[in-house]
Formats: structure tokens, C-alpha cells, sequence
């Protein structure tokens, strides 16, 4: 391994270290992951294995010698491996240096580093584990072997993670692979909040840390940005207090509330530098804004903020939409979207083909949202919209089978899943998923129960749902897809009977918000323990709501909309599981229930998408707060920070109004017979071990986080 030498725009001497421990795990491809192509053996490779074995025994098989930094030969043939390589290529035309013996030294390569390309150019066969693909990548750049390169790209991309993107990162920077140092950056903008929970994080200068903070396009709230300062410092409070005041003007402190800022920034920058006058000048700066009293007419002539402190939010890396609903009797044909760094709703120019349309079911598949079933103005659909955000425009895709209302529709694995739902005469367990390649519709294994109205989510990696009405009672019950058996299976009962609710999966716990019982609209949230395999209530919303979205936003679960037993509402409020506590978002232009909600993840945009959907007034939002108050008030955490320490009780509220037993609904076959006795502890079984195993698409060394997977409204 070589170790990268020198400083760059975002990695130090910390990194460098970091660089060969993290690259040197020796993990080795499958079989099915290799970059090569099996079964297939060309006569150059022959020949090339031959003439590596035995050396160049008579000239005739070959017409250079390439000699690599050790001074191991390889015999090649010329025309060949110049047709891969332009540089080989100038270095066997070069006139200014006769080379009678046909031998070429490579001086800078490596031994293993030439092999590996030689492999690639006479077999198309590419042997790539963690511990060599940084060295053959560096080979190939310098080559200038493209088919080389990109192999090494995409085998490095599958396996980026928040632990190894920096110094990966750091390598491309230095060896000038920009595609790899662009895509980590990338990466590192968009994962943030993970990416500085790692060590080296930790590692980084000053300087490269101060113009990461500094960044647009930096995919967290701004309180994570200030904790992760804090952080950094922490890591080495001796050498690194100084260094307060410089990163502080990278922090955009006009998006702290007050409390935030008076409860946590002010005593911990008294903590890190106490009595240095840089950071009291900074903090009383902003603190002395959240006393003005100013009247906002949409401008003013001398900025509250002056240079070098950006007063405007970072352009928010998610994109949320929320589409259609009831409003009074009314389905109708209204796109929204939420800006969740300015916590501003814009009403979007857009509308679906079908004119207005209500309790259907929403997913996301990259960078379309795909708008299933419904209403429209008492007429019950089957038919399917997507609208792409980038194109920014509707497209009809094939119908359902069957016709659906009130349905659970999730994105899972690449496909749509349209579960349940009610077909204007009868509640449904019938189950279909969408091909989009294919544009069709395949039905799956049905339900155990017919429901509608009932909440659904990707939890673990499996299909949950929860709830509904069958069309005679509320449900408590819940079942989850087996992919492998294509089956469903039960996960007990929760707390309360619940149709119309909202189910979500947050860091791996399981949350039922919300809803009717056949009596209330309720206001209640339990969440599921999978060890004891029975659900406990949580905080409340401030308000009952049911037939609303939910999405999961920065870490916290954020519900959007619904119905309050009297009319659709426009409020909008978010759960912090660390503090368990709710608060108030900016609410809807319009209020509904019904509505269909979406988060889009930014991954799958580009930053002038981004743009389009952002809040339009982005550069004047403070004046536009404070002249409100709303700075003022704004809760003490405007997003939950993984990094701040808390004392959350670890008891959970309502435990007591739990069920203290776990009741299994009754397996029935095909027939409606009763399954008991060994079918029934097998059933049980595989409950129990359904979850307690991780998904593969949430592995950290796999290049899909699990941040991508959308969740449903």
C-alpha cells in the first residue's frame, strides 16, 4: 500500500494514517461480485500465462517487456496492450528514447498493480478485494486504462460506508481521480450525520472541517452541524479550543431557536474558550437579535447579519410533496412541498391528470412518485400516476388488477407493493406488486386478514402492516411479508384498535400513530418492543388526527395533515425520540386528510432539482422569523442530534397500559381451517426469529444505506 503523501482541501496528516488502516481489511469477493467475467479464456491470456510462467523463450510470442518498480518483467504483445492503454500506447510510439530490446520500465507501478491490469487487458478478468482495489485503481489512473478504472469505481461505490468515505475520499482528491473524490464528497454532504459519528471525522484539520461545515448543500439541521463541532473540539479539547472561533463562522446561527442557543451553544462555547472576546462578540451578536422588534415589508436595505455569517438556510437535500386529499367534500388537486430546512410550505404548479384524487395510496421509486388507487370525487380508481421530479412531469402507468381505496402502498425492493384497500363494496386482502420496468402489476400472497384503511411500512427490511377496518370493526392486529416464503405472519396485537393510523419505522423501532378506534380520533402513539413482543404507548400527538401522512425526517417522525373528527386540519408536528417530546412545524397552505405524502431523497436529484422545490424566499427567512417571533419560540431541538447527550428516561411512558400478554392470532390455511399444534410453535418460531436478523440492505458495508429506503404516508 502506498501511503498518500501531503495535505489536502479536505483531509489531514490523521487521515493519511486512517487511509491504509481502513483499506487493508482483507475482504474478498464473491464469486457473483467479481469484477471479471467468468467461463471465458482468450488466446492472449494463454498466451499471457504462459509467457509469465516460463519467461520470453523465443521472441515470437511477444514484442515488449514491461518492467515494473521491483524489476518483475512481463512480456506483453504491443498492439493489444496498447489498445487498452493510451499511455502505453505514447510510451511505445515515443521517438525521443530508442528502446532496441523492447523493454519499457514502469518505475511508479507496482508489480501486483501491473499484473492486475495485464489480467483485466488478456482475460477481462478483475480479482478486486478491499485490500488491493485502492492500489490497482491507482495503477490503472496512472495507465490511463479506463475499462480498469471504472471496475474499481464501481467496486469501491458498493462498498462506501460512513467509516471509509473520507480517507477514500482523500485518495482520490490526491491521486486527481476526481470521479471518486466528487462521489465521496457527495456521499459525506448527504450522510453527514452518520458520517461524524465515525473516527476519522475525528481526524480531519481545522481547515478541511471549517469548508465542509461551510458547504450549501450540507444535508443536516443545524444543530448537528453546531454539536458536531463540539464533538470535533472534544476529540482533543487541549489543541483544539482554539480553533472555536474559525469554525463558528462556518454555523448558521439564525437557524438556532433561542433556547437552543441559550441552553446549549452559549454554555458550551463558554466550556471550550471561557472569556475569549471573538466568541462573546460572536455569541452576543445573535443573541441581541432574538430581542429586536422589527417589522418585515419583504426587504431591508442594510442586512441584520453582515459577512462572513450566511443568515439563510442550507439548501435542504430531501424533497417532501404531499398531494391531493379531502378538503371538506372535495378531493382535490393540489400538490405541496415542504422545505425542510426553512420549515416552509410552497404550493407547486402541478397537477394530476385525474382531477383531484383522495385516500390513495403514495410510494417513491428514485426520483418518481407514484400516486396508487384512490378516490376521485366518490369514484373508486385503479388506476396508477407518477410524476417524476426532475422531468417534473405526470406519467399514466399500467392500472392495478383490482380497484383500491384506502390501500397500504410501500416501495420495497425496487417494486411497488399495493396491499388491501376497498373496492367500493367489500374490504380486500389481495396483495400486487408493480414492475416499472416491465409496467405491470403481479399478484402476491394475500393477506391473513381483509383491511383497509390499515398503516404500512418497511421495517427491517420486511412489509409491516397494522390496523384498519375489515368492514364490520377497527383492527389491533398486525402481520408482516416474508419475501423469501411469501407469506404473511403475525407480530401479536397492538395496544389500541386502530384503522386510518400511520405506521413508520425509526432506527429500528416500529410506531403505530394516530387514527379511530370506532369511537375517538385518537391522538395516542405506542411503539412495538420486538424482545418481549409487545407494543407500549408514547408521547401523544398535541392532537388527534386520523387518515394523515407520516414521514421520517432528519431522525424524528413528522405527521403532515388528517382528520379531527370535525374537519381536515393543517397542522404539522414532529417527534423527537430523544427527548421525546413533539413540536410544531410551519403547517399546511391547505388543510386535508386523505392526502398523500412522499420524502424523495436527494440522492436520486441533483442540486438544480433540489433548487426548485427549496422555499423561495430562502436568503430572507430570519427577517421573515423574526419579525414573527417564530425564532423566539422555536423548540430547543429543531431536529433530534445524535450527538448531544440526553437524559431520557429509559422506562417507557404507559407501560403500564400495555398488553401484559401477547396474544397470536390463529394461522388459517387456504381451506379456513385452523392451524394448530406443531404448525402453530413453528409459526411461533418463525415470529420470533423474523426480526431479530438484519436486512442486508442495511449493512454499512453495502453502498445502499438504509437512510435510502423510502417510507410510505
Amino acid at each position: 500500500m502506498i501511503l498518500i503523501q501531503g495535505s489536502w482541501w479536505i483531509f489531514g496528516l490523521e487521515v493519511r494514517i486512517q487511509v491504509r488502516s481502513k483499506l487493508e481489511m482483507d475482504v474478498i469477493l464473491e464469486p457473483e461480485e467479481r469484477s471479471s467475467t467468468p467461463g471465458q479464456s482468450s488466446p492472449h491470456m494463454v498466451e499471457f500465462t504462459s509467457l509469465r510462467q516460463h519467461g520470453d523463450s523465443d521472441g515470437a510470442s511477444h514484442d515488449a517487456v514491461l518492467v515494473s518498480d521491483s524489476g518483475r518483467t512481463f512480456p506483453v504483445d504491443r498492439t493489444l496492450v496498447a489498445s487498452h492503454s493510451p499511455v502505453l500506447k505514447a510510451l511505445f510510439t515515443f521517438p525521443g528514447e530508442p528502446h532496441p530490446d523492447g523493454v519499457y520500465s514502469l518505475q511508479c507501478i507496482p508489480d501486483s498493480c501491473v499484473e492486475a491490469n495485464l489480467t483485466w487487458i488478456y482475460q477481462q478478468n478483475l480479482p478486486l478485494s478491499l485490500r488491493n482495489v485502492t492500489l490497482i485503481l491507482e495503477g490503472a489512473h496512472y495507465l490511463d486504462c479506463g475499462e480498469v478504472v471504472q471496475k474499481c469505481l464501481d467496486f469501491i461505490f458498493r462498498h462506501l460506508s460512513p467509516s471509509n468515505v473520507i480517507s477514500l475520499a482523500a485518495f482520490g482528491q490526491f491521486h486527481q481521480i476526481y470521479a471518486l473524490s466528487h462521489h465521496c464528497q457527495r456521499y459525506i454532504e448527504y450522510h453527514f450525520r452518520r458520517v461524524v459519528q465515525h473516527s476519522e471525522f475525528l481526524a480531519m484539520d481545522c481547515n478541511a472541517l471549517f469548508e465542509l461545515l461551510w458547504l450549501e448543500n450540507l444535508n443536516a439541521p443545524e444543530e448537528l452541524v453546531w454539536e458536531a463541532v463540539v464533538h470535533w473540539i472534544y476529540a482533543d479539547p487541549e489543541y483544539r479550543r482554539v480553533f472555536l472561533p474559525t469554525l463558528m463562522r462556518a454555523i448558521r446561527f439564525c437557524q438556532f431557536g433561542y433556547l437552543f442557543l441559550s441552553e446549549m451553544v452559549i454554555p458550551q462555547a463558554q466550556w471550550i474558550l471561557p472569556d475569549d472576546p471573538e466568541v462573546r462578540s460572536i455569541l452576543s451578536k445573535f443573541t441581541s437579535l432574538y430581542h429586536k422588534e422589527i417589522t418585515w415589508s419583504g426587504h431591508f436595505m442594510v442586512p441584520l447579519v453582515e459577512p462572513p455569517f450566511p443568515s439563510w438556510p442550507r439548501l435542504s437535500q430531501d424533497v417532501i410533496v404531499t398531494f391531493g386529499g379531502w378538503s371538506g367534500e372535495v378531493a382535490v388537486n393540489l400538490m405541496e412541498s415542504y422545505d425542510i430546512r426553512a420549515n416552509r410550505w410552497t404550493t407547486l404548479p402541478f397537477f394530476d391528470p385525474i382531477d383531484g384524487r383522495a385516500d390513495f395510496g403514495v410510494a417513491c421509486l428514485g426520483s418518481k412518485i407514484y400516486f396508487v388507487g384512490g378516490s376521485s370525487n366518490q369514484r373508486e380508481l385503479r388506476s396508477v400516476t407518477s410524476f417524476d421530479l426532475i422531468t417534473q412531469t405526470f406519467t399514466n402507468c399500467s392500472p392495478m388488477n383490482f380497484v383500491r381505496t384506502k390501500a397500504c402502498v410501500v416501495a420495497f425492493k425496487g417494486h411497488l407493493y399495493a396491499i388491501g384497500g376497498f373496492n367500493g363494496s367489500r374490504r380486500s386482502q389481495t396483495v400486487e406488486r408493480y414492475e416499472s420496468e416491465r409496467n405491470c402489476w403481479t399478484k402476491m400472497s394475500p393477506l391473513r386478514f381483509a383491511r383497509s384503511g390499515a398503516g404500512s411500512t418497511i421495517h427491517r427490511g420486511k412489509i409491516v402492516i397494522a390496523g384498519g377496518f375489515d368492514g364490520f370493526t377497527q383492527l389491533d392486529t398486525v402481520e408482516a411479508f416474508n419475501l423469501a416464503t411469501q407469506k404473511w405472519v403475525s407480530m401479536g396485537k397492538m395496544c389500541t384498535r386502530r384503522s386510518d393510523l400511520s405506521l413508520v419505522s425509526l432506527d429500528g423501532v416500529l410506531y403505530a400513530l394516530g387514527g379511530f378506534d370506532g369511537r375517538d380520533w385518537l391522538a395516542t402513539v405506542e411503539y412495538y418492543d420486538p424482545r418481549h413482543r409487545i407494543w407500549h404507548f408514547a408521547p401523544s400527538m398535541s392532537s388527534p388526527r386520523a387518515n394523515f401522512s407520516a414521514l421520517v425526517v432528519d431522525g424524528t417522525i413528522m405527521v403532515v395533515g388528517g382528520f379531527d373528527g370535525q374537519s381536515g386540519i393543517r397542522e404539522v408536528e414532529s417527534y423527537n425520540p430523544n427527548q421525546r417530546e413533539w413540536w410544531p412545524n410551519s403547517p399546511l397552505n391547505v388543510g386535508r386528510y386523505g392526502l398523500g405524502a412522499s420524502l424523495v431523497t436527494g440522492n436520486h436529484l441533483d442540486p438544480a432539482t433540489l433548487v426548485q422545490f427549496a422555499y423561495i424566499n430562502r436568503d430572507r427567512l430570519m427577517e421573515e422569523m423574526l419579525a414573527s417571533g417564530e425564532m423566539a419560540q422555536k423548540p430547543r431541538y429543531g431536529a433530534r442530534t445524535d450527538l448531544v447527550t440526553t437524559n431520557s428516561d429509559s422506562e417507557d411512558e404507559g407501560n403500564e397500559e400495555g398488553n401484559e400478554t401477547d396474544e397470536e392470532e390463529v394461522e388459517v390455511d387456504e381451506e379456513g381451517d385452523q392451524i394448530g399444534g406443531e404448525e402453530e410453535q413453528a409459526l411461533e418460531g418463525e415470529i420470533e426469529a423474523y426480526f431479530s436478523e438484519e436486512d442486508e440492505d442495511t449493512s454499512e458495508e453495502s453502498f445502499g444505506d438504509a437512510d435510502d429506503e423510502q417510507e410510505p404516508a
